[in-house]
């Protein structure tokens, strides 16, 4: 599946000894896919790539993912309204939060966090 058009930046720099460095990122500037909302890629000067995106779901509710060259594992964060509600890294620990609320002089359902290895 097509994901849009990506706009590229490439820098190029010498080490010390004169060998040539490249790095290459790459930004989502026009999207084909409505659920998509931003991608970057990003390839480092060893060749290795990463890459970040975010995805509307239902609602309010959006996911946030990033890969790294050092792990399999895609990280992923759930966010509704701009607050993170659960997150597994690259390592592969899920931590989830849930946050708490005063309305008429009631509080409802105080902070917790708990971690998932």
């Amino acid at each position: 599946m097509e994901e849009g058009v990506f706009s590229s930046r490439t820098q190029t720099r010498f080490n010390a000894v004169g060998g040539l460095l490249v790095s290459v990122q790459k930004q989502l500037s026009s999207k084909l896919n409505n659920t998509l909302e931003k991608k970057v890629i990003a390839m480092n000067e060893r060749g290795l790539t990463s890459a970040d995106w975010t995805v509307y779901n239902n609602g309010t509710k959006r996911s946030r993912y990033n890969t790294v060259p050092t792990s399999n594992i895609t990280a992923e964060t759930a966010v509704v309204d701009g607050f993170a509600l659960s997150q597994k890294d690259t390592a592969g620990i899920t931590t989830t939060a849930t946050r708490s609320y005063t309305a008429g002089k009631v509080s409802y359902l105080a902070c917790r966090r708990k971690y998932i290895t």
